[in-house]
């Protein structure tokens, strides 16, 4: 059995067992199962255990944790990472997923999240200045927005899809031209106005904008970081 099916199935068993709500097998007793060594099923519980998605202690043994979106966004993130994706493909995942969630998000908006929202942009418009910071609150209002959709299947998609756009103009954030930041507000800006007024065709228009100049941003912080290496390769 190759190492990505060992995992899989050992996954797949360990979730099983605690939706039965039995006793979970222990190393020795999964290396029995699935006939491996103690040393191969370790390597899986080792991963298992970074992800999040199982906790091991001494003498308690195996514990399946509860999914929680962010960690599960994260984990999504990662192998979206390492998997090579192009800009196209990233652009079109993200505009079929978030229009979902737009969708219910507007539906299902409370004062609350209205407010943290209009708090959110507010922020926004205060730290115009700084890149850096206006990325972080920007992610800020996006992630608000993505889970007020109240479904977590699409939360954690959103999510691991905006999050790993986002890191790369985080990290660049003070090299950002100030019209792309200002730009990035005002779309930011329509967005709110346009949930509050429950126009989806607004709204939609207005996630377009934003999700574009996101892609955008973080294709020319990618071209950036790959032409100032070639020129330090050239230097060496």
């Amino acid at each position: 059995m190759d190492e990505e099916s060992l995992f899989r199935d050992i996954h797949n068993h360990l979730i099983h067992q605690a939706q039965e709500g039995g006793k979970m097998d222990t190393e020795m007793k999964l290396a029995e199962r699935f006939n491996v060594s103690r040393y191969r099923v370790r390597r899986v519980l080792d991963i298992l255990t970074r992800m999040g998605i199982i906790h091991r202690a001494q003498k308690r043994g195996l514990t399946v944790l509860d999914p929680e979106p962010e960690k599960l966004s994260k984990n999504i993130g990662s192998q979206l990472t390492v998997s090579g994706f192009n800009a196209m493909e990233d652009l079109e995942a993200r505009m079929l997923i978030e229009h979902a969630v737009l969708e219910l998000a507007v539906k299902r908006l409370t004062p609350m999240t209205a407010g943290r929202l209009t708090e959110k942009v507010g922020q926004l418009e205060r730290v115009m200045i700084s890149g850096a910071a206006v990325i972080e609150i920007h992610q800020s209002f996006r992630l608000e927005l993505i889970s007020g959709c109240g479904n977590r299947v699409l939360q954690v998609f959103a999510e691991s899809l905006l999050t790993e756009c986002l890191r790369l103009l985080r990290e660049t954030g003070e090299s950002l031209p100030s019209d792309y930041l200002s730009d990035l507000i005002t779309g930011d800006r329509r967005l709110l106005d346009a949930i509050k007024q429950g126009s989806m065709d607004e709204a939609c228009e207005a996630l377009n904008t934003v999700i574009q100049l996101e892609v955008a941003g973080a294709a020319d912080d990618l071209r950036r970081g790959e032409a100032a290496a070639g020129s330090m390769d050239k230097k060496a």
